[in-house]
């Protein structure tokens, strides 16, 4: 009988191929979300933190490259990559909850405690 499906490590084709581009290119998609989350905009290509935007009234407004919306957006997306995800796990079996006290070992502990005092 042979065996179906992809051999064991085997990477999935389309990914192979985006990975071999990127590759090629010197191009690290991860590297850029964390700059971007960093809000580090050397890294990104850019000479200034800040740009001049001309409005509709024809006034001029610094403006962030990287704003605060970006750098959330960029963080939340690589934090699945990051820390690992938590899925609940399902107990099985009897738990008892129940809290049973004995009053006669209750004493008999008093009475070692008492003893060694």
């Amino acid at each position: 009988m042979t065996k179906r499906g992809r051999p064991f490590g085997a990477k999935q084709k389309p990914k192979k191929c985006v990975a071999e581009i990127c590759e090629e290119l010197g191009f690290n998609p991860f590297e850029l979300l964390a700059n971007v989350g960093k809000g580090d905009f050397k890294a990104i290509g850019y000479d200034s933190k800040t740009f001049d935007k001309v409005t509709k009234d024809g006034s001029v407004v610094s403006e962030e490259r990287i704003t605060l919306d970006q750098r959330l957006k960029a963080a939340a997306q690589l934090a699945p990559h990051v820390a690992p995800t938590l899925k609940a796990i399902e107990h099985t079996g009897e738990v008892d909850l129940s809290v049973e006290i004995r009053r006669a070992k209750i004493e008999e502990i008093k009475a070692r405690l008492k003893a060694k005092e």
